[in-house]
């Protein structure tokens, strides 16, 4: 519920589903160019990790207990 964005927030499992799952093809060179970039989704998922470190304490205290 913190981080509910499957793109920003969960980008490793986006791209499982993107690419395996519902081969996902993208709109425009912009978008063609970010699906083709390592670095792009590398950062993603650095992200996302320090984004759970923050957020899984509050979701596990604040939520689950």
């Amino acid at each position: 519920m913190l981080i509910p964005c499957i793109i920003r927030d969960h980008h490793q499992d986006f791209l499982k589903i993107a690419r395996e799952e519902c081969q996902v093809m993208p709109e425009d060179v912009a978008a063609a160019e970010a699906m083709n970039d390592p670095a792009y989704h590398k950062t993603l998922i650095e992200f996302d990790e320090k984004l759970k470190a923050v957020e899984e304490p509050c979701w596990t205290c604040d939520y689950l207990e």
